[in-house]
């Protein structure tokens, strides 16, 4: 009985002194809705491809082009990810696939890396057969910023960062898709960034959500990630909808796969709207989606377009 309660106070002295240790670099994930935050999210990266075409007229001139570049948007991969630590709150905005640059050179010449991903099950890359170099595509995707709100220690988009040196590393998971081009990949590794460089401080909490199922390759980078810099991640997932969602969401699963249907429908009418030559030129950045705006935005966009209602969709997040 002594050596028990020795045991047991040892024990308890190890909870006291080290809590942290007991919760820091774990990693949660499951399904959740988000389709407010994801939306606008998807607005700020929708604006920046509308910026750029203003530099790309001769992409303009085809319609089967831009009906591909819709298509590309609209299926692509969106993570909005919270770092909570003990200097402040800022938040990432990320989304898959390869430069502005890369993408649209894709989509002119036809080749595997420009098909959209949209309807996967996973968070997608761009292709299963990318042509397009990390190392450049790193470099293009720096001198993209111009067509982005600037970063703040609030906001910040998630860049393609180089591999080199990152413990955010992305797999070959059998699926035949390359990952490095992931928005989970983008967030993290930038965050990794960030904290190397003293921007934000490690040991902090992460709230994120992501609009798709989140693959093998970017959970086990993830996790690295916690590890290495001894952060706590919960992160929720979309459940993308079937053609059998019941018309009243009841389980977390239907739920999601709610949310993922208004982002789904959300995101088709903002790129449609913003991807149409009659609209390029825009040389107005949309701003990073601070909370007070992200209802105001939903309200916004059903008052003039006639979607969805806004308090179903407010309804249906988490």
């Amino acid at each position: 009985m002594k050596h028990a309660l020795t045991i047991f106070r040892v024990s308890l002295l190890t909870v006291v002194l080290l809590p942290h240790a007991l919760w820091a670099g774990v990693v949660n994930i499951e399904p959740g809705a988000a389709s407010a935050k994801l939306a606008k999210t998807a607005q700020v990266h929708t604006t920046a491809f509308q910026i750029a075409l203003a530099d790309h007229p001769e992409f303009l001139k085809s319609g089967k082009q831009m009906r591909k570049l819709r298509a590309k948007l609209r299926g692509q991969t969106i993570a909005r990810v919270e770092y909570m630590h003990p200097g402040g709150t800022r938040v990432y905005h990320g989304r898959s696939g390869h430069s502005i640059r890369s993408t649209l050179a894709s989509l002119k010449s036809g080749n595997r890396s420009s098909r959209p991903s949209e309807g996967t099950t996973t968070s997608g890359s761009d292709s299963e057969t990318s042509l397009v170099d990390l190392s450049d595509d790193v470099a293009a995707d720096a001198a993209e910023q111009v067509y982005y709100p600037e970063n703040t220690r609030e906001d910040a988009r998630a860049r393609l960062l180089p591999e080199e040196e990152s413990v955010v590393q992305a797999r070959d998971i059998g699926d035949g898709h390359v990952h490095a081009w992931d928005a989970e990949i983008k967030v993290f590794r930038t965050i990794e960034n960030d904290i190397r460089t003293g921007v934000v401080l490690p040991g902090g909490k992460i709230t994120g959500y992501v609009s798709k199922t989140i693959c093998a390759s970017c959970r086990a980078a993830i996790e690295e990630f916690a590890g290495e810099f001894d952060v706590t991640v919960d992160l929720y997932e979309m459940i993308e909808a079937g053609k059998d969602l019941p018309r009243t969401p009841t389980t977390v699963i239907e739920k999601s796969q709610a949310s993922s249907r208004h982002l789904a429908k959300a995101r088709k009418i903002d790129v449609d709207h913003r991807i149409d030559p009659q609209r390029i030129g825009n040389r107005r950045h949309v701003s990073w989606p601070g909370e007070a705006r992200i209802d105001a935005f939903f309200l916004e966009e059903s008052a003039q377009r006639a979607t969805e209602d806004a308090g179903e969709l407010a309804a249906c997040d988490r």
